[in-house]
């Protein structure tokens, strides 16, 4: 299957100073990444808040594949870019 995170998120940005209302806007279980044959996958997981890559609403359950060089917003707190 994959890897669900949320938790783990809110943990991360409380530690690195962000304010627990703001990383409570990250759901426990926000999004999946998924490793695949044709490469990785994000998924989010019907979460409150949502989840952009390169700045387009994910559709909850609905698998979509990662490029190199890619960004992911999660909830509006968190950014990530891909990186392989």
């Amino acid at each position: 299957d994959g890897t669900s995170l949320g938790v783990e998120i809110r943990k991360k940005l409380n530690s690195a100073g962000v304010a627990r209302a703001q990383a409570m806007r990250v759901s426990r279980r926000h999004v999946m990444f998924k490793r695949e044959s044709d490469g990785f996958h994000v998924v989010d997981l019907e979460s409150s808040n949502g989840t952009w890559l390169n700045g387009d609403r994910l559709e909850p359950n609905r698998e979509y594949e990662l490029s190199d060089g890619d960004t992911l917003d999660i909830a509006d707190v968190a950014e990530a870019t891909v990186r392989f």
